[in-house]
C-alpha cells in the first residue's frame, strides 16, 4: 500500500472547526484510498478514532467485498470527476442496523493532487421518527376506529404524503396532503387505484410489488428515495417512502400503510454539492440547517452563517450577522419564559460542559416576525485567525414535528371532546372486574347517575330484570374472548326506575397490556314506538287489503328470480277462481270470451293492452271475464308498476262495472230521450225568441197609431161636444179608455222586451242614491196613498245596471203601495242581507196578501189576479222583475198569505 499523500488544511483552516459541528459525517481520501481526514462526526457514527482511520485504507477497516465496491466508487471519481451517490442499510454495531447515504466528490488542490471527498448522511433518526409517527397513526386508528373523521383530521394536518391499500391496491384511507397531489378531495381517491390516475405502467408495478412484499414478509419497507408525480400540477417530487403492514388480530397483514415524505430540496441541494468544486463552501452554504459562527462573549453576535439561515430569517447575509440571538428570537420562548433570561440559562448550562456540543431547543423569528421552532446545538472552535475560542451554532427546523406533535395532542382533545359530547351514551368498563372506569355526559344524563356513582355500580345495575341473565351470558362471550364484539337490543333502567330500549354494542379493548370493553348505548325507545306503530298500520292496511271493495293483485320478483303473487278475496272473487288455478293459467286470456264489450276479438284487444303497457308501464283498460258458472262480468283494470324501496311491483286494481254497464245502457238511452227533447226546447225558445222580438217590434210601432188615435179621439170630443148624445159620448169615452189601455200594454211590453234585447251597462251602483231616486219620481203615489217607506240595513255600493234595478226596485215597491187593505195606510220595509257571493233584499207590505197557489204563477207574462176596474195593471210588471233579477245572476220568490200582507226576496249576484 502506497504512503498517504500529504494534505494541506490550509485553506480549510477556518472552516475545520465549523466542519467538526456538522452532524453529518465527512472523510476525505487520497488516491491511493487512504484516508487523509474526517470528521468527529464520521469517526464517532463508525466507532473508529481519528488516529485508526488515517493512513487506513476501507481495505484496512472493512470486509473485503464492501472495500472492493467502495474503491471502485473511488477510482469513478478520480477517473471521471463525477460524483456519485450510494443509499444502504449499514450494520455498525451488533444490536443497531443504521440508514446511511454517501455522497462523494472530486477535489484538486492546488498541487494538482486529486481527492475524494465524502459526506455520509445519516437518515436512521428520520427513518425512526417516520416509523414511529406511523406507528402512532395505526394506534390512533386502532384507539378510535369509530371515530374515523377525527382520525382523518389528525393525518390532514401532516404535510406528508399519507395512505393505505388494500391487497386489491384500493386505497382505503388517505389524508389531505396525498389526495391534493392527485387533484381530488380524500373521498374521491378512496375507493380507487394508482392506474386511476396514471397510465405509467412501470410506476404501478413498481407500487404493487413493492406492496406485495409487506403482505408477503409483513415487515416495513424502507424507501430512501423515490420519484413522485404530483398529478394536480404535473410536477416530479422526490420522496422518501416507508411502507409499513396493518396486522389484524389473527396476525394477517389486511393492509400497508404507507408514509412518504418530500425530501425534493434535501436532493437539490445534494444535486449541487455533487456538482461544486468547492465541495466544504457549498456544503455549508446550501447545508438544510442553519450554521453560525457566533461570539457568545461578545454580544452573541453572528461572525458568519450560510445561506441556509439567511433564508430562514428572510434577510441579506450582512442583515443576518448584524442580528443577536435575543434579537432574531420573539419575546418569549416555548415556556414562557421571556427571551434574554432563557439566553443567560442556556449560556450557563453551556459554559458548564466546558464548551462541550450541547443542544437545545429554541424559538426565532424571521424578518415578518413568523415564529418557527429550531433544535439548537452549540459548540467551541479554536480558529487560527481568531484568538478568543468562537461559538459554533448548528440550527435545524423542527417546526414540521412540532406541528405533527401538536396536532397529536389537539386529536386527543378533539377526542376527549367527541367522547364527552357524542349523542349516545359510551361506557368503559374493566374486562376482569367489570368495574365502570370511566362514561361520558349522555351516559351520565341517560341514566341518571353521576360519574362517582357509576363507578360503584355494575352492568347489571342498569339493565332491566327481564334481559340480565341471557344478556350477561353475551356479556361473558365477549370476555371469554368467543367474540371480538356483541350487538343486541335490550331494555335499560335509569335512576328514577324508568325502562327504556337501547341499542348497545359492546367492543373489546386492548390497551396498556389490559383488556377493557367499551359499550356504547343509544335510546331507541322513540324508535320502538314507531316500529309498534308501524306494525299496527301494516295490519291495517292489511286488512284494508283484504276487505278492498275493489280486487287487488301485487306480483313481484324475489332475489332468487321466483315471482310472488299477493291478491285479496275481492280480486278472486271477481274472477271466480282460487290461487290455484290463477297462478297455474295466469293470462286474462283464459278467464274471457272471445268477444269483448266492444264487439272486438278478444286476442287482437289484449295485444293492444299488452303493448300500452310494455311502452308506458301502465295501462287501464275494461275487460268482459266469464266467470264459474258461464256469468259474465264486465271489470275495469287498471295495470302499473310501481318502486319500493328499490323493488318493481306489478300492481293489479279490478273493479267489477257490470251494473254500471247496465245502467250505462238506460242512460244512453235517456240521453237519447233528452236529445230529442232539447231539439224540440232549441225549436220552441228560438220561437219564443221571434215572438219576443216581434213583441218588441210590434209594441215599438204600434205605440204611435196609438198616440194618434187618443189625440184624435179628444179632438172629436171637443168640436162634437155640443152635438152628440150620450149614447155617442159614452162610445167615445169608451175608445179613449180602450185606447190608453192599450197603450199602457203596448208601453209594458216595450220594456219587457227591452230587458233581453238591450245591452247591460254593470257599474257600481250608490244603493242609497238609487232608492231617494224612486221614491222621488214615485212620491205622488206615496201622498195620495199616505204610504209609508221604511228602509233597514242596505248595502253601500252593489254592482248592476241602473236603469234595470231602479225598474225592479220601483215595481214591486208601487205593487206594495197599489195593493194595500181598505181604510189602512201602506207600510212597504226594504232590507237587504250581505251572504257570501250575493246580496239578499226582501221588500215586505202589508197589503192584501196573494194566495199560495198563485206564488209561481205572478211572474209569467199577462197574469192578472185582480179585475182591471179594482186594480189598474198589465200583468208584465212582475215578469219584468223576474227578468232583471235573472240578468244580475239572481233568484226572486214571494211569501204572503190572504190579508197578511206579501215579502218579495230576490238576490243580486257579487261576482258581475
Amino acid at each position: 500500500m502506497s504512503a498517504p499523500d500529504s494534505f494541506n488544511f490550509t485553506a480549510f483552516a477556518f472552516l475545520e472547526g465549523v466542519v467538526n459541528a456538522i452532524p453529518d459525517p465527512l472523510f476525505v481520501k487520497d488516491q491511493h484510498g487512504c484516508f487523509v481526514y474526517t470528521n468527529d462526526a464520521f469517526c464517532k457514527i463508525f466507532g473508529f478514532s481519528k488516529t485508526e482511520i488515517l493512513g487506513q485504507s476501507d481495505f484496512d477497516l472493512l470486509p473485503l467485498h464492501v472495500a472492493k465496491r467502495y474503491q471502485k466508487e473511488d477510482l469513478k471519481v478520480l477517473n471521471t470527476g463525477q460524483s456519485t451517490m450510494r443509499e444502504e442499510i449499514v450494520d455498525i454495531e451488533s444490536d443497531k442496523m443504521r440508514v446511511l447515504s454517501t455522497c462523494k466528490t472530486l477535489y484538486v488542490d492546488a498541487q494538482g493532487k486529486k481527492y475524494v471527498v465524502g459526506v455520509v448522511r445519516d437518515f436512521t433518526e428520520r427513518v425512526e421518527y417516520e416509523t414511529l409517527l406511523e406507528k402512532e397513526v395505526i394506534e390512533k386508528n386502532i384507539a378510535l376506529h369509530k371515530q374515523k373523521e377525527y382520525l382523518e383530521k389528525v393525518i390532514n394536518l401532516v404535510p406528508n404524503f399519507i395512505g393505505a391499500k388494500n391487497r386489491d391496491g384500493v386505497y382505503t384511507l388517505a389524508n389531505k396532503a396525498l389526495a391534493d397531489s392527485y387533484g381530488v378531495s380524500v373521498e374521491e381517491l378512496i375507493g380507487r387505484k394508482d392506474s386511476d390516475f396514471t397510465n405509467n405502467t412501470r410506476k404501478i408495478k413498481n407500487y404493487e410489488s413493492t406492496d406485495q412484499k409487506v403482505f408477503e414478509t409483513a415487515r416495513p419497507i424502507v424507501i430512501e428515495k423515490e420519484k413522485y408525480l404530483i398529478q394536480s400540477k404535473n410536477i416530479e417530487r422526490w420522496v422518501t417512502k416507508t411502507k409499513s403492514p396493518l396486522v389484524n388480530a389473527k396476525g394477517e397483514v389486511e393492509e400497508v400503510v404507507f408514509v412518504a415524505t418530500d425530501i425534493t430540496e434535501q436532493m437539490e441541494v445534494e444535486q449541487k454539492l455533487r456538482k461544486s468544486e468547492t465541495k466544504f463552501k457549498t456544503l455549508l452554504e446550501y447545508a438544510p440547517i442553519g450554521i453560525l459562527l457566533l461570539d457568545l462573549e461578545g454580544g452573541n453576535k453572528a461572525l458568519d452563517c450560510n445561506a441556509y439561515w439567511c433564508n430562514k430569517l428572510g434577510m441579506t447575509r450582512e442583515e443576518a450577522k448584524n442580528k443577536n440571538m435575543i434579537e432574531a428570537s420573539p419575546a418569549l420562548q416555548e415556556n414562557k419564559i421571556d427571551t434574554p433570561t432563557a439566553l443567560k440559562q442556556k449560556l450557563k448550562e453551556f459554559r458548564k460542559k466546558g464548551g462541550e456540543p450541547y443542544t437545545f431547543d429554541w424559538r426565532f423569528k424571521n424578518n415578518k416576525n413568523k415564529v418557527f421552532d429550531c433544535e439548537v446545538t452549540w459548540v467551541n472552535a479554536f480558529l487560527e485567525d481568531v484568538e478568543t475560542p468562537v461559538t459554533i451554532m448548528v440550527v435545524k427546523d423542527i417546526s414540521a414535528q412540532k406541528g405533527v406533535l401538536n396536532a397529536l395532542i389537539t386529536s386527543e382533545n378533539k377526542f376527549k371532546k367527541l367522547f364527552n359530547t357524542a349523542p349516545f351514551g359510551i361506557l368503559i368498563l374493566e374486562a376482569q372486574s367489570r368495574e365502570i372506569v370511566d362514561v361520558n355526559d349522555e351516559a351520565i344524563r341517560m341514566f341518571g347517575y353521576s360519574k362517582e356513582r357509576f363507578r360503584q355500580l355494575m352492568p347489571r345495575d342498569l339493565l332491566c330484570k327481564d334481559d340480565v341473565e341471557e344478556e350477561l351470558r353475551q356479556f361473558d362471550r365477549l370476555l371469554n374472548g368467543e367474540t371480538n364484539g356483541v350487538h343486541f337490543e335490550l331494555q335499560c333502567v335509569n335512576k328514577a326506575g324508568k325502562i327504556f330500549w337501547t341499542n348497545t354494542i359492546c367492543t373489546r379493548l386492548e390497551l396498556k397490556k389490559k383488556t377493557y370493553i367499551l359499550t356504547i348505548v343509544a335510546n331507541i325507545e322513540e324508535r320502538k314506538k314507531m316500529e309498534n306503530t308501524l306494525i299496527e298500520k301494516q295490519t291495517i292496511l292489511s286488512r284494508i287489503f283484504d276487505t278492498a271493495f275493489d280486487g287487488i293483485e301485487m306480483a313481484s320478483q324475489t332475489e332468487d328470480g321466483k315471482i310472488e303473487i299477493i291478491r285479496n278475496n275481492k280480486f278472486r272473487e271477481l274472477l271466480g277462481r282460487e290461487d290455484k288455478e290463477l297462478n297455474k293459467n295466469g293470462s286474462l286470456l283464459e278467464f274471457s270470451p272471445p268477444i269483448q264489450a266492444n264487439g272486438q276479438k278478444t286476442e287482437e284487444v289484449y295485444k293492444k293492452i299488452t303493448n300500452i303497457y310494455q311502452k308506458n308501464n301502465e295501462v287501464h283498460f275494461e275487460w268482459r271475464v266469464v266467470r264459474s258458472g258461464q256469468k259474465i262480468y264486465d271489470l275495469e283494470i287498471d295495470v302499473r308498476k310501481i318502486r319500493v324501496n328499490n323493488k318493481t311491483i306489478q300492481v293489479t286494481t279490478a273493479h267489477n262495472v257490470t251494473d254500471q254497464k247496465k245502467q250505462e245502457a238506460i242512460i244512453q238511452k235517456q240521453m237519447q230521450n233528452l236529445k230529442e227533447q232539447k231539439e224540440a226546447l232549441e225549436q220552441y225558445i228560438e220561437s219564443n225568441m221571434q215572438l219576443e222580438n216581434f213583441a218588441y217590434i210590434a209594441s215599438h210601432d204600434l205605440k204611435a197609431p196609438m198616440r194618434t188615435i187618443i189625440s184624435f179621439s179628444n179632438l172629436l170630443e171637443k168640436s162634437l161636444s155640443n152635438r152628440i148624445d150620450q149614447n155617442e159620448k159614452e162610445y167615445l169615452d169608451f175608445i179613449i179608455s180602450a185606447t190608453k189601455n192599450m197603450e199602457a200594454l203596448i208601453s209594458d211590453l216595450l220594456n219587457y222586451s227591452k230587458v233581453n234585447n238591450r245591452t247591460y251597462e254593470f257599474e257600481v251602483i250608490d244603493v242609497e242614491c238609487l232608492l231617494n231616486g224612486i221614491i222621488g219620481e214615485i212620491q205622488f203615489n206615496i201622498i195620495e196613498k199616505n204610504a209609508r217607506i221604511e228602509f233597514g240595513k242596505m248595502p253601500h255600493n252593489i254592482i248592476g245596471d241602473d236603469t234595470l234595478l231602479k225598474q225592479l226596485f220601483q215595481n214591486l215597491i208601487a205593487n206594495g203601495i197599489k195593493f194595500h187593505k181598505k181604510d189602512i195606510s201602506p207600510h212597504i220595509i226594504v232590507s237587504c242581507e250581505e251572504k257570501a257571493k250575493e246580496y239578499l233584499f226582501k221588500i215586505t207590505d202589508n197589503g192584501i196578501g196573494i194566495k199560495k197557489e198563485f206564488h209561481k204563477q205572478i211572474f209569467f207574462l199577462f197574469k192578472r189576479l185582480h179585475a182591471k176596474d179594482k186594480y189598474f195593471g198589465t200583468g208584465i210588471g212582475l215578469a219584468i222583475c223576474k227578468k232583471v233579477v235573472e240578468t244580475h245572476g239572481g233568484n226572486i220568490w214571494l211569501e204572503s198569505e190572504i190579508g197578511q200582507g206579501t215579502s218579495f226576496f230576490f238576490t243580486i249576484s257579487k261576482e258581475l
